[in-house]
């Protein structure tokens, strides 16, 4: 059984570290800078470093979306923008929000699109309705901010995507001491203006469900086993659900006190559907190992794939016709047509060159294909320091 370092769940680190700003809580709990996901040091560069009014995020959609709000309450006159594939993701919602509750943020450019300008001052709060089907990033960056609300604040949801994620935010805001409640579709954050991170928490953070994902594709393809200390098996991360997830695919799991192990059992599952719209994110691995065990799936949820890091439906569709496996569009559901007359075995995958369009989950998900033959070749595969710095490292050491 193989041990796998994950990295921190830079969910929670981009969350505490925006409540540490703004509360002026020292940020003690992170690890050395060569640990951490490149989006994580961003935050922290541009929260805690950064002398300028320009705030350029890179490439860290999270970063984009909570300082948006975070330089809606910072007085002064900001600057904010990332890499153009970041600048064209949405931002209108959250910036329509932060205007209705009294900000004052402008497009530089097109419409609904960064750079962004915003002067900073002092919100009041109190009671919106907010569509987040787009991300529920949206939601979280204003209920990150809301502590300093005299008014409080109530956001009434007509939709929203990645819900497991807002109960990640409220989480992170009771480490803080802050009020907060989500009961149906109604988020309420009580004013509180003076608030900071409570003693002992964060002192053991978890490690990351995102990036265990991976491995869970990984055991499922290649039949390995392997063992992640530090990962919580009551773990307030959504991305937790990769456990039933990949049962389907004859990943079993053992969860003890401080440690998860995982390995590969027979299973019967062949017609399978997954609703992935709570968890977009594990989409990449799930879709990838789904294809490489030759199985007939059906994928609903991902409408959010298409404004990440890369259109990840579309990539996956092209460069998993690569390896001559369909992925098709179907109405609201996308399928993966098995190709019956192969059974995936290193000599039966064609050697190519496969893109990630420097996305981190593509390039990881890759990984599962690499693994069965090491001749393939993935582009770009430094792209993954943006969230798992150190994937490759444990990748090459067991895999060649």
């Amino acid at each position: 059984m193989e041990n796998i370092s994950l990295p921190l769940s830079k969910s929670i680190l981009n969350r505490c570290l925006m409540l540490s700003a703004i509360s002026k809580t020292p940020i003690y709990y992170l690890p050395p800078e060569e640990n951490l996901p490149n989006d994580v040091l961003v935050m922290k560069r541009l929260l805690f470093e950064n002398t300028s009014s320009v705030f350029d995020v890179e490439d860290a959609g999270t970063v984009f979306r909570f300082l948006s709000a975070y330089l809606a309450i910072t007085p002064g006159e900001h600057r904010l923008l990332g890499t153009p594939r970041l600048n064209s993701r949405p931002i209108a919602p959250l910036v329509d929000a932060l205007n209705n509750l009294g900000a004052k943020i402008m497009y530089c450019g097109k419409q609904g699109e960064a750079p962004l300008q915003i002067i900073g001052k002092k919100i009041s709060g109190g009671e919106i309705t907010l569509n987040a089907s787009a991300s529920s990033q949206f939601v979280s960056a204003l209920m990150l901010i809301a502590p300093l609300f005299t008014a409080g604040l109530k956001i009434k949801l007509s939709d929203v995507t990645s819900f497991p994620y807002l109960e990640i935010t409220r989480k992170c805001l009771d480490f803080f001491g802050v009020e907060s409640s989500i009961q149906g579709n109604v988020v309420q954050v009580e004013y509180t203006p003076e608030f900071k991170l409570k003693t002992n928490e964060l002192r053991t953070l978890e490690t990351d469900w995102s990036s265990a994902a991976f491995w869970y594709a990984l055991c499922a393809v290649t039949g390995k086993a392997f063992r992640f200390k530090n990962l919580s098996g009551k773990s307030i991360q959504g991305d937790f659900v990769c456990v039933e997830l990949f049962k389907s695919l004859g990943v079993e799991t053992t969860i003890d006190e401080n440690e998860i192990q995982i390995k590969a059992i027979t299973t019967e599952h062949n017609q399978l559907e997954f609703d992935l719209g709570a968890c977009p994110d594990i989409a990449p691995a799930l879709i990838v190992a789904c294809a490489l065990k030759n199985k007939s799936a059906k994928f609903y949820g991902l409408h959010t794939l298409v404004n990440k890091e890369s259109n990840r439906v579309e990539v996956l569709q092209t460069e998993l016709k690569k390896i001559n496996i369909n992925f098709l569009q179907e109405d609201l559901f996308w399928t993966l047509i098995p190709n019956t007359e192969v059974v995936f075995h290193p000599s039966a995958l064609p050697v190519c060159h496969l893109l990630t369009y420097n996305d981190h989950r593509i390039a990881m998900a890759f990984a599962s294909i690499k693994a069965l033959n090491n001749k393939i070749v993935i582009e770009n595969q430094e792209c993954v320091k943006k969230s798992y710095p150190l994937f490759w490292n444990d990748f090459f050491r067991i895999f060649g």
